[in-house]
């Protein structure tokens, strides 16, 4: 990134540059957040930070992370794990976190690449549709 702080001068284009710097590297955030934190819930590894009931526990007390917010990001660590396209392709910024986290409601091995295609062709709604007619189904 081209600014460590605030640069209110900056030119379109490197107010441009900076947004696009600035959405990647939250991508990568997003992404390495569920993982470690799904990698903290696994084997209670969190323990060993202190005592916690539970990873949902010890995301609020020590890092100010809603319930919500962690259940999510855990579910998606472990689903990403079986899913390395889709895996790869949220970390090269092709699908955005909200995409990410529908699909790891459904997608599997076996069909991630069809998942995978439709989380990049269908609009958000569409695919939050088709999503919830599949989890529905099963």
């Amino acid at each position: 990134m081209s600014t460590v702080s605030y640069a209110p001068e900056l030119s379109a284009q490197a107010l441009d540059q900076t947004v696009s710097e600035l959405l990647a590297r939250k991508r990568r955030c997003e992404w390495l957040l569920c993982r470690y934190l799904a990698d903290l819930a696994d084997g209670q590894r969190f323990r060993e930070l202190g005592y916690y009931s539970d990873v949902l526990h010890y995301a609020r007390s020590r890092h100010g992370l809603g319930v919500k917010a962690t259940r999510e990001r855990v579910r998606i660590g472990r689903a990403l794990r079986s899913l390395p396209a889709v895996e790869q392709a949220f970390v090269r910024g092709e699908l955005s976190y909200s995409r990410v986290r529908e699909l790891t409601r459904v997608a599997s091995a076996d069909d991630e690449q069809l998942w995978l295609e439709a989380a990049r062709t269908l609009p958000m709604g569409e695919l939050e549709r088709a999503v919830a007619g599949r989890a529905g189904a099963e």
